[in-house]
């Protein structure tokens, strides 16, 4: 549950290595469910006809590029490998 605060402790690593995975599905699973819910929005839009759909699904996929390739969290790991 919780990673060794000493680096020399055998178990440090390999716990925080554990966690990081932990970390990395949790998150997987977090986007796509916001994914889907964008999605789920555009979709609804075509209740109200053809063009709402076109508009919603553009807003959508806006909203997911900025989301992956604008966001502060890329600009901050962008930084850290420069």
């Amino acid at each position: 549950a919780a990673v060794p605060n000493d680096p020399a402790d055998p178990m440090a690593y390999p716990r925080a290595a554990q966690a990081a995975e932990l970390s990395i599905s949790a998150v997987r699973g977090f986007n796509r469910g916001l994914r889907s819910i964008y999605f789920a929005l555009a979709a609804l839009c075509w209740l109200l006809g053809a063009l709402p759909l076109m508009v919603g699904t553009v807003l959508v996929g806006l909203t997911l590029a900025r989301r992956e390739f604008a966001s502060h969290s890329r600009a901050a790991i962008l930084r850290g490998l420069h």
